[in-house]
């Protein structure tokens, strides 16, 4: 097919055949270009049917026997077509279907009614988790007629109870300093017994996306920002005036020593230190939503 479309057609050897003729003979398809035929071809056509001997004829009447199966195209002559996925334009290179593509009508509407697909459900994702955060947590425990209702109102990003975290639990995760902001985060944000603060969540690690609680809503946010902020939150409740001198009052100086490299990483942006502490955050958000 390929040779056949050629725009320098060969010089012919023995007879003299318009290319339109020998595409009908084997059951090609004709391109706009084979449709419009110049008055040589109708001439060489003519010059054609003129020299027919016995046997051609013969041969004719066996061709025009053909059945529809047999005019059928070849897969090895199929896999020398390129059509477009969208618009099934056919094109004898690659190349100008690949130009085409660029500018099918077709595959750009596919393309917008994808995007506006997956907006659609990020939309309806976001709807959901709201109604979840406003319906009420309830647990029907039946005894004696006797029915409990749990009621847990979700604080906001930002705006999380900590009451409950002591100086001589944060004095203890400073001895190991290097892991004291992951293990923070956990305390605060997916403690089981402080479902209120559960107000940060990754559903998708692919996505560049989190999600956080403001303004008694599921709003989605910069992924990587949000964790970078809530990791200086963190850094800096660790060290907080009144749990400095709870470290210069009871721990010894090796700890003190590795709390105060580790303050000088982390304020000097330390890339391995601030990758780890990203990776580690990052990985449990995601093992906790």
């Amino acid at each position: 097919m390929r040779h056949l479309n050629r725009k320098n057609i060969c010089t012919p050897t023995k007879d003299d055949i318009s290319i339109k003729n020998v595409k009908k003979h084997y059951g090609f398809e004709l391109t706009p270009c084979d449709s419009k035929m110049t008055p040589n071809d109708s001439k060489m056509d003519f010059e054609n049917d003129s020299k027919m001997t016995p046997n051609d004829s013969k041969k004719n009447q066996i061709d025009s026997k053909m059945t529809p199966n047999d005019s059928k195209i070849p897969k090895s002559i199929k896999s020398l077509k390129y059509i477009c996925d969208f618009c099934n334009k056919c094109y004898s290179k690659n190349s100008n279907m690949r130009k085409h593509e660029k500018t099918c009508k077709v595959k750009k509407e596919s393309e917008t009614l994808i995007i506006n697909q997956e907006e659609e459900i990020k939309q309806m994702k976001l709807e959901i988790e709201e109604l979840k955060t406003k319906t009420i947590i309830t647990n029907n425990t039946h005894n004696c007629n006797n029915t409990n209702n749990i009621h847990i109102h979700i604080n906001n990003y930002g705006e999380e109870d900590t009451k409950y975290i002591t100086k001589q639990y944060i004095l203890n995760l400073l001895q190991k300093p290097y892991t004291a902001i992951p293990e923070l985060i956990k305390h605060i944000h997916f403690n089981e017994e402080h479902p209120e603060n559960q107000n940060i969540k990754i559903t998708n690690k692919k996505e560049p996306y989190v999600k956080i609680l403001k303004d008694n809503k599921w709003e989605l946010h910069n992924k990587k920002d949000t964790i970078s902020d809530l990791i200086d939150k963190q850094h800096s409740t660790l060290n907080e005036t009144k749990i400095q001198k709870k470290v210069d009052k009871y721990l010894d100086e090796d700890d003190k020593d590795r709390i105060e490299q580790f303050n000088e990483q982390y304020v000097n942006d330390d890339k391995d230190l601030m990758n780890k502490l990203y990776k580690e955050s990052e990985i449990m958000i995601i093992n906790y939503s």
